[in-house]
C-alpha cells in the first residue's frame, strides 16, 4: 500500500517529460527575453556613443577654427603694437619739427622787425 501511495503522488513519466520540456521552454524564454533587452541596451549605448562621436568632432573643428582666429587676433595685435610705435615715433618727429619751426618763425619774424626799423631809420 505504500508503494503504491507513492506511485500515486509522482507524475507519470510522460508528464514529467512535459513539465521538464516546459520548464526548459520557460528558461529558454526567459534567456531569449534577456538577450533582447540586452541587445536593446546594447544598440541604445551604439547610438550614444555615436552621437558623442559626432559631437566631439563638431567640438574639435570648433576649436581649432577658434586656435585659428586667436592665432590671427594675436598677429593683428602684433602688427598694431608695431604701428603704435611706429606712430609715437612719427608724431615725436613732428613735435620736434613744430617746435624747430616755431623758433625759426619767432626768430624770423623778430629779423624782420628790426630791419623794418632800420630801414624806416634809414630811409628819410
Amino acid at each position: 500500500e505504500d508503494a503504491l501511495h507513492h506511485d500515486h503522488e509522482r507524475p507519470p513519466p510522460q508528464e514529467q517529460q512535459q513539465q521538464q520540456q516546459q520548464q526548459r521552454a520557460e528558461a529558454v524564454s526567459a534567456v531569449h527575453a534577456r538577450l533582447a533587452e540586452t541587445l536593446t541596451a546594447s544598440r541604445m549605448a551604439e547610438r550614444s556613443a555615436l552621437e558623442l562621436q559626432a559631437m566631439s568632432q563638431v567640438l574639435s573643428s570648433h576649436v581649432a577654427r577658434q586656435a585659428e582666429q586667436i592665432e590671427a587676433l594675436y598677429e593683428s595685435a602684433v602688427a598694431a603694437s608695431a604701428n603704435l610705435a611706429a606712430g609715437n615715433v612719427e608724431l615725436s618727429k613732428a613735435k620736434e619739427r613744430t617746435g624747430q619751426a616755431t623758433r625759426y618763425s619767432v626768430w624770423a619774424m623778430v629779423i624782420a622787425g628790426l630791419l623794418l626799423l632800420l630801414m624806416d631809420w634809414m630811409l628819410p
